[in-house]
Formats: structure tokens, C-alpha cells, sequence
């Protein structure tokens, strides 16, 4: 009897009611419960930057995942995009997919200057200048030696963690074996001053100059014929194109590399994209690089296949005075910044993912900038041949300017 009446009042539309609700309520707090733990975790891609790999991370102050166990906040710096990571201290770039590269043969590029216009370049190139820079002092700490640590013969020597017995300290200087004139300028390239650059393959010497690159063979110092171009005709397919704004442009401050790693030259450039006849003023320019075939490894010829990458440098500034290394991730490249009418503003570095080059693209960087501090100059790039298996990148600005590269293996 009582089994029947409890039966009757489970069954009543009240009681039914009832439980439907305690039910909906219980399934939206293990529902809630479960979106609340999901939005906690950090999604992304994968995304290779120099070499290696991060997750990309969204808005301002989110927390990281990765080779941290803990999570942390990332700050973000000066460098736009760019966020900090509190425990290592290395800053993590925003990489940029840029432009496709512009392939021509070094047969077609000598046919273009047999037929080229003479360069609109200035006689003498404007320089920009840094104030108080020829007032700065030696630094203090420097010794007056020839080498730190003092390497005194015959016996053992530290130098930082290492130990140098003396059968491993340099040899004396080598003689000079070959002794050549490569060119003649303002004559032969029409600038002033002519930045000289250049750089030693496996058979050729490749002379960079403003206003020329030329090649050699490196045995005997005679030209080989294969290059003999101006860098304005060289490097055309990726300039600024001169439209208003833009009145004249020219290329500038030239840099070569061989890189034993890959068997590749790397050339690299500026323009200058002037808004007035005189130069006096100039719009955002472009760093240009030009990246030989790997079927040239050995030597440079007509057939060789140059592909040629730019990106814009500044939106507003001009970048001036750029620097260039390379190692097995990436190139390096930093500038000091100024504005149109030539003021200082600050400095840039620039990390150019090698193997987004090394074939038709597209060229992929990272950018830092850096606020105007006293002392700080460009970065100067490095070169090295090792091939460690991470790499930790940072830039450093200081009264000797220096891109520091640490490795890890």
C-alpha cells in the first residue's frame, strides 16, 4: 500500500517538474565548469622562427606554453609585437611573411648593364651623422694590450672557462701571397666613399663596392669577367621604384657573405630613395638581399641563378648603415634609424630566417626595435659556421654596438 502511494506521488506532474530542473541545473554547472577550464589554456599553431619553434601567442599579458613548466605572464617591450618570456629573458619575435624573390641568371644581369643608363647616383653619397658620436670616450675598462688575455709563450693561458696551451696560440701574421687592384673609384663605380667590401670563395674573391661588384679569381687577382656590374642594375628587379614621392634612388652601403654552410653568397644592400634632387631627403627605404643558386657552390659562372628578396625597413624611417651575418638558422642584419630629414631616431635588428631564402621564398623576418637610449648604435651582425641545434638570439646596444649570438648544444 504504501510502495503504491509513493509510486502515485512520484508520477504527479509536480514532482516531475521538479526534477527535470534539479537535472538541467546539474548538466549547465559540469558544462560551465568544463568551457571555464578549456578557456585557461593558450591555443596556437606551431610557427618556426629562426630555426626554431614557439607557439604563438594572442593578446596583451596571456600565459605561455612550452619548455616552461610554469606558466607565466609575457610582458610585452618596446618591440611592437614582440613579448618577453619573465624566466628566460628572451624576447620572442612576431615573424613576417614578406615577398616572393625575383630570380635572374648573372648572364642576364651583365646584359642589363651593357645596356643601362648611367646610375642617377650622387658623385658624393650623403652620410647621416649621430650627434655627440665624436665625443664619446674610449671605454675605461679596455687595457692597453694586444690581446685579452695576455697571452704571455710558453706556458698555459685561461681565457674565460677554456685552458690554451701554448702549441694553440696564433701563429705569426701570413705573408701576403697575392696583391691586386680591383677597381678604380670614383672612376669606375661614380661614389663616393666606396664602402669596401668583399669576401673569399672556393675559387673567387668577390669584391662589393658602392658602385660595383666584380669578381675575381682568388689564385691569380685577375678578373674573371663573370660579374662586372653596378649594384643599381644588379640589384633593379627589388629597388623602391621612383614615383612621387620618390624623385631618384641609388643603392648603397654594400655587404657580402660566403657562407661555408650552405655553399651560398649573400649580398646585401640598401636604397636610398630620395625626395629631392639633392638627397637631402629621403623616403622608407628597402634592405635587398641576393642569394646564389646551390648549383654555383663551387664558383659563381653566367648560368648561376641569383633570386633576390626585399623588405621594407621602416614604415616612416630610413635605415642606414646595416650590418649583415649569418649562421646555420638565419641572416642578421641592424641598422640605425633615421627620420626623412636625417635625424637619429633609434636602431633596428632585423633576423632573416635562412631557409625562407634559399629558394624562390617567401623571405620571412623577424624585426626589434629599440627605443633611443644614449650610446646605443646599430647592431652589428656576426658570422659564424657552427651549427648548434637551438639558438638563443639576443641584440645588444652599447657604446661598441654588437648582435650576440649564444648557442647551445
Amino acid at each position: 500500500m504504501l510502495l503504491k502511494e509513493s509510486l502515485a506521488r512520484f508520477h504527479s506532474p509536480i514532482r516531475l517538474s521538479v526534477l527535470l530542473i534539479v537535472c538541467a541545473l546539474a548538466l549547465a554547472l559540469a558544462t560551465a565548469g568544463g568551457l571555464a577550464q578549456k578557456s585557461r589554456k593558450i591555443s596556437g599553431t606551431p610557427r618556426s622562427i629562426s630555426g626554431g619553434s614557439e607557439r604563438a601567442v594572442r593578446g596583451n599579458n596571456k600565459t605561455t606554453r612550452g619548455s616552461n613548466r610554469n606558466s607565466k605572464a609575457l610582458n610585452r617591450t618596446t618591440s611592437g609585437p614582440n613579448v618577453q618570456d619573465p624566466i628566460t629573458g628572451v624576447t620572442v619575435g612576431d615573424p613576417v611573411v614578406g615577398e616572393r624573390g625575383i630570380q635572374r641568371t648573372t648572364a642576364e644581369i651583365m646584359q642589363a648593364q651593357a645596356i643601362a643608363p648611367p646610375s642617377s647616383r650622387p658623385p658624393i653619397v650623403p652620410e647621416h651623422d649621430i650627434p655627440g658620436r665624436e665625443e664619446r670616450p674610449q671605454n675605461p675598462d679596455a687595457k692597453p694590450v694586444a690581446s685579452t688575455p695576455d697571452l704571455a709563450a710558453g706556458s698555459p693561458h685561461s681565457m674565460g672557462n677554456t685552458v690554451i696551451a701554448a702549441a694553440d696560440l696564433p701563429s705569426a701574421p701570413q705573408p701576403i701571397s697575392t696583391n691586386f687592384d680591383t677597381v678604380t673609384g670614383p672612376a669606375e663605380t661614380g661614389a663616393f666613399p666606396p664602402d669596401t667590401m668583399g669576401a673569399v670563395g672556393p675559387t673567387q674573391f668577390f669584391l662589393f663596392v658602392n658602385g660595383r661588384l666584380r669578381t675575381f679569381n682568388k689564385t691569380t687577382g685577375v678578373a674573371d669577367g663573370v660579374v662586372n656590374v653596378d649594384p643599381d642594375v644588379f640589384f633593379s628587379s627589388v629597388m623602391t621604384p621612383v614615383s612621387p614621392p620618390v624623385v631618384l634612388n641609388f643603392t648603397s652601403d654594400p655587404q657580402v657573405r660566403y657562407d661555408r654552410l650552405s655553399g651560398r653568397w649573400f649580398l646585401s644592400i640598401i636604397d636610398v630613395p630620395c625626395t629631392i634632387a639633392n638627397c637631402s631627403t629621403t623616403a622608407a627605404n628597402r634592405w635587398m638581399v641576393a642569394v646564389s643558386d646551390a648549383a654555383s657552390t663551387s664558383a659563381i659562372t653566367g648560368g648561376t641563378v641569383w633570386t633576390f628578396f626585399f623588405f621594407q625597413a621602416d614604415a616612416a624611417n630610413f635605415c642606414d648603415y646595416p650590418s649583415l651575418g649569418a649562421d646555420s638558422q638565419a641572416l642578421y642584419t641592424g641598422c640605425n634609424m633615421f627620420t626623412g630629414a636625417g635625424a637619429f631616431v633609434g636602431t633596428n635588428g632585423y633576423v632573416v630566417r635562412k631557409t625562407s631564402i634559399l629558394g624562390a621564398g617567401p623571405l620571412v623576418f623577424t624585426i626589434w626595435r629599440q627605443e633611443l637610449e644614449p650610446g646605443r648604435l646599430r647592431p652589428e651582425a656576426w658570422t659564424t659556421t657552427t651549427r648548434p641545434r637551438t639558438r638563443v638570439i639576443s641584440l645588444g646596444w652599447t657604446m661598441r654596438p654588437s648582435l650576440r649570438l649564444c648557442s647551445a648544444a
